[in-house]
């Protein structure tokens, strides 16, 4: 038995044999008690095309990880995941069917058809035999799900710096921690009923009236359990309907503030109110102030991200060793003027204090609360997020074509409310450059003369 290529591409725990392909898996020795003593996983297929081969390969592979994750919390391999032995019988061209079904048929063929299914095949053992004769499956709860879901996505993580994979990972944590207490951690999901996912969503309409949290908040939540399900289902080629497909609340149509050029005026720009805020908050937000930019991009800003020798000094916000972008409209260069090219002055190669991978959280928490003990704020909806906000007001008031101004702040079409404004022509050519930019926001710089 030798090692496999697809496509000369080894892969790991394939190999050939006598015209086959074989998965062998090693099963850990701390778990070789509760699989009956059985030291590996295997499963094989005839050769066929590079196409078969992989799908063969991805398909093992899934279950040996299913598997193996269920021997570790105790399960046995006499009672595997529900997904596991419809994914099995599926590969032997069956429907999977649990033993009382099959005894309780008056029709015996399917139980003669799965005999003979298990003769054609070589009389395998194990997994197949469990999915053939309807074994009793596991359960399958939302943890299980997550665990999947983390696997199955790690690869699409892989850009990510530590803080960014623990943020996007956090409200699908969260989601599953509330419905499991509501629930119940060992509800087997696999089963779960329209009934049940409308209960769980009067549960959390109990709470919105609580004050818990708001309908968006409930809303996200209910997404996140249901993105966990169809990506279990999708993953393991179960067809059955989501029992929280169309299910949320009605989101309130609350646009965030911005801060009046007047406040600011008023309030910021008379004497010296951000006299006890460090000096790299203080110009990190008045950066945002005349450049649009959001925190995470000022604060993650590297030396080769901010141009001042140009005739037109700039910054450029891109994907760099700190940060990944947003989206790919956020890949763009801003010229600085008024107070954020006086703030970029003093700071040539960045916010030192907030180069990190969680700086950006630091500085909002640490700019919100000191603005809001010093009456800093417009109303109580107001954050330094806001002049983002602002910003764009500004560029309003100025007559800016919508265009430039998404090229500026790094929008896709999310200035216009009417999907009927969206613009072909964004995607082609290289966009405006940065004389164009700086001739149109320019007249900006005078709004707190």
């Amino acid at each position: 038995m030798k090692k496999a290529r697809i496509d000369n591409q080894p892969y790991r725990y394939l190999y050939e044999r006598d015209g086959r392909y074989v998965f062998r898996r090693v099963i850990p020795l701390g778990l070789r008690p509760a699989a009956n003593g059985k030291t590996e996983i295997k499963e094989s297929v005839k050769k066929g095309s590079p196409a078969a081969a992989l799908t063969f390969y991805m398909s093992a592979r899934r279950k040996s990880d299913d598997l193996l994750s269920h021997l570790a919390k105790g399960g046995s391999p006499g009672s595997p995941p529900l997904a596991m032995l419809r994914e099995t019988t599926a590969a032997m061209g069956l429907t999977y069917a649990d033993a009382d079904a099959l005894i309780d048929s008056d029709d015996l063929s399917s139980i003669v058809n799965r005999l003979r299914v298990w003769d054609r095949d070589g009389k395998p053992r194990g997994m197949q035999v469990a999915a053939l004769l309807g074994a009793t499956p596991d359960i399958v709860t939302l943890e299980d799900m997550l665990a999947f879901y983390l696997r199955d996505t790690e690869f699409d993580r892989q850009d990510k710096n530590a803080a960014e994979q623990r943020a996007s990972l956090r409200p699908y944590k969260r989601a599953v921690e509330r419905a499991s207490n509501f629930w119940g951690k060992d509800r087997d999901i696999s089963r779960l009923k329209r009934a049940d996912a409308m209960e769980y969503r009067r549960h959390l309409n109990e709470k919105i009236r609580d004050g818990a949290f708001g309908p968006n908040t409930a809303s996200k939540m209910i997404g996140s359990i249901r993105k966990l399900i169809n990506a279990y289902n999708d993953g393991h080629g179960i067809h059955s309907p989501n029992p929280l497909e169309k299910i949320s609340f009605k989101q309130p149509k609350n646009k965030r503030p911005s801060f009046s050029t007047e406040y600011i005026k008023s309030k910021w720009l008379q004497g010296d109110p951000f006299c006890k805020l460090n000096f790299d908050a203080r110009c990190i937000l008045f950066t945002m102030l005349d450049s649009g930019a959001g925190i995470k991009e000022i604060c993650g800003l590297l030396p080769d991200d901010i141009v001042l020798d140009h005739e037109i000094p700039h910054i450029i916000i891109r994907d760099n060793a700190l940060r990944k972008v947003k989206t790919n409209n956020r890949n763009r260069t801003v010229p600085l003027i008024g107070h954020a090219l006086s703030s970029m002055k003093e700071f040539p190669k960045g916010f030192p204090r907030y180069q990190n991978e969680i700086g950006h959280t630091t500085f909002s928490n640490t700019t919100n609360k000191f603005l809001r003990e010093n009456d800093l704020l417009q109303t109580s909806k107001h954050s330094c997020y806001c002049l983002r906000h602002s910003f764009i007001d500004r560029m309003r008031r100025h007559l800016i074509p919508l265009d430039i101004q998404k090229s500026i702040v790094g929008h896709g079409d999310g200035l216009s409310s009417s999907k009927s404004n969206k613009d072909i022509t964004e995607h082609y050519g290289e966009g405006y450059d940065l004389t164009t930019k700086l001739g149109m926001i320019s007249p900006l710089a005078m709004d707190f003369k």
